[in-house]
């Protein structure tokens, strides 16, 4: 019945692969065992064949916008096999930003929610990893909601939407930003030395 229902083995891949990231942030703790990772092997390389035999792999679009200026908005196509890191360096570029900071995405779409925050592990947060936490192991549906937080001072929110998921074959890399609205203001205002 698994092999059977449509999307019933992403799930489960899902939440292995959730499960997995969760137990490397925590030391000490042991892998999901391999034999039922390999239990779903065959059938997810059958899954991500397309009729002519080529690799397909789930795209993902989002529409990321400034939580302050909603009209600057660029949209993002990442591959389900990357991470929040990934997607968080593709907004950083795309929004013109030179100078890294702490960033952290709020999967419930509320700002500071601890327990749906993903960011760069810290020792003083419980966040869990952006960069071992998979696009495809999310559970996220299209027009799904939730912020990213880029440089915990000067706070950029940002609003993203998950559009549209997609099976094909890649072309070319990802992430990439596939349209774009809007001119990005600058990381830091002007600050002029005269006037201080």
């Amino acid at each position: 019945g698994w092999l059977e229902t449509r999307g019933a083995i992403k799930w489960l891949q899902s939440l292995i692969r959730n499960e997995q990231a969760r137990r490397q942030d925590m030391p000490g703790a042991g892998d999901v065992p391999r034999a039922f990772v390999e239990a779903f092997e065959t059938q997810n390389k059958a899954d991500k064949r397309g009729e002519d035999g080529k690799t397909e792999a789930e795209i993902y679009a989002f529409k990321v916008s400034l939580k302050e200026s909603p009209g600057v908005w660029r949209m993002i196509e990442i591959r389900g096999d990357q991470t929040l890191h990934h997607l968080h360096k593709a907004i950083f570029k795309t929004f013109e930003r030179y100078d890294e900071h702490l960033y952290a995405f709020f999967m419930s779409n509320k700002p500071w929610d601890a327990a749906s925050q993903y960011s760069v592990p810290h020792p003083e947060s419980n966040a869990r990893n952006a960069k071992r936490a998979r696009i495809d192991s999310l559970a996220l549906n299209p027009k799904k909601k939730f912020l990213y937080l880029f440089d915990f001072g000067d706070e950029w929110w940002h609003s993203v939407q998950l559009l549209s998921v997609r099976q094909e074959e890649p072309k070319g890399k990802y992430p990439r930003v596939i349209e774009s609205q809007g001119e990005a203001p600058p990381q830091y205002a002007d600050y002029d030395e005269d006037e201080a």
